[in-house]
């Protein structure tokens, strides 16, 4: 069986992309499709383009109405549409022409799929990036929540993705009512309803980057797309699980962002609201490393590390730390900031040219290279791995401290 797609465009003000949009879909070498061109209320030729390609072609309709926002768009057009399968395009973005033959394959072939996903790219008219760094394989996906928020070939964007209508249908209020975070919404609700979902890792859509995609304002109502993530995490509930980890790592990432597109001129209220958020996460994921459950717990243990730190530092005359990556560096600024004092890094023999780091001494680990006396921080990953090394070279494992390798 062939299934006709239903795709909705929502618009508002998009005249520069709206012919380029609309041609690519009328491209698609998968012919049994239903357009509807949703103006959202546009104030420029939007709707008049709109009329003017459904006056031509019989599969595009239009639907006119007041300004009310992406999700209104959407539900209405869900509403007026006819067809079982339905995706969604932004009025700004384009397909390649293959890309709903391979999205509506596994639909056709198999009755059991709820959704199919496909992927996109950034489209920045002059160049086009990849979007996920994870090659997703051709399948079923066996956690689709989890993969979504781990960005595993695919994420939370409703484009790219066909959905079943009467999902949408059954779903208590699938839509959000904040211009932040409705695709999050959609899909979290969608899958933990029904997540039979096939992937196709075809990066057909282009999502694309322009003046209009740029030029948004951070302001209060940005912070709803938090506040709706936080109550994702108490959905999940169980905090020791990984669909539970990729939301609170999510929330992080989103929030580190948000934060650094910030300008001085932004309000003070927002910034705080922002580093709140990151502060939050970060705690959680304390909670987790340390295995831990409440706060009160991960107070206790942070000031027992500081204390520890802080005598083992004052017990040697030289400390150093060894590893000078991520970890290594984010030891050295905390013990800076506990005004420990520390000689510089020790790394592997053939592991770095020159004899300093961002200005930090640099030492290669061999017998009689490490002052006697010295206290040794190892701050890597898998410490125990260079505990002999440390020990050839006359370290004493008193002298050695295990750094608490925060991610």
């Amino acid at each position: 069986m062939q299934y006709t797609l239903g795709i909705i465009v929502p618009i508002y003000n998009k005249q520069e992309y709206l012919r380029r949009t609309v041609d690519s879909l009328l491209d698609q070498t998968y012919r049994p499709i239903e357009i509807v061109l949703v103006d959202d209320g546009s104030v420029d030729d939007s709707a008049q383009i709109c009329d003017e390609y459904a006056s031509r072609f019989s599969n595009i309709s239009v639907l006119h109405q007041s300004n009310q926002g992406l999700i209104n768009s959407r539900m209405n057009g869900v509403k007026s549409i006819t067809t079982q399968w339905i995706t969604f395009v932004d009025g700004d973005d384009w397909v390649d022409n293959t890309f709903f033959s391979m999205l509506m394959e596994p639909i056709n072939a198999d009755e059991n799929v709820a959704t199919c996903i496909g992927s996109y790219v950034y489209d920045y008219g002059y160049e086009i990036k990849e979007a996920f760094d994870f090659k997703a394989e051709r399948g079923w996906v066996q956690n689709v929540l989890l993969d979504m928020f781990n960005r595993k070939g695919y994420d939370w964007s409703a484009c790219g993705k066909i959905y079943r209508k009467s999902i949408l249908e059954e779903l208590p209020n699938w839509w959000y009512a904040s211009p932040y975070g409705e695709d999050t919404e959609l899909n979290w609700k969608y899958f933990s309803y029904n997540n039979r979902a096939f992937l196709v890792p075809t990066t057909g859509y282009h999502y694309c980057i322009n003046r209009d995609s740029m030029m948004r304002n951070l302001s209060d109502d940005s912070l709803f797309y938090f506040e709706r993530m936080n109550r994702i995490l108490e959905e999940v509930g169980d905090s020791k699980s990984l669909l539970y980890q990729a939301v609170n790592e999510t929330i992080l990432s989103m929030a580190i962002y948000e934060i650094d597109q910030l300008t001085i001129e932004t309000n003070a209220s927002m910034r705080s609201k922002l580093q709140n958020e990151i502060d939050k996460a970060k705690r959680r994921k304390l909670l987790r490393e340390y295995g831990l459950e409440t706060d009160d717990d991960l107070d206790r243990a942070l000031l027992k590390e500081k204390e520890e730190l802080e005598l083992f530092c004052s017990r040697h005359k030289y400390v150093y730390i060894y590893g000078a990556g991520h970890f290594g560096m984010q030891a050295w600024d905390y013990l800076h900031g506990l005004r420990c004092l520390v000689v510089g890094f020790i790394v592997s023999p053939g592991h770095i040219d020159g004899d300093r780091i961002n200005g930090i001494k640099v030492i290669e680990m061999n017998k009689g290279s490490i002052p006697n006396g010295s206290g040794v921080i190892v701050a890597i990953k898998n410490a125990h791995e260079v505990l002999p090394r440390l020990i050839e070279c006359e370290i004493d494992m008193n002298d050695i401290y295990i750094w608490h390798c925060h991610e």
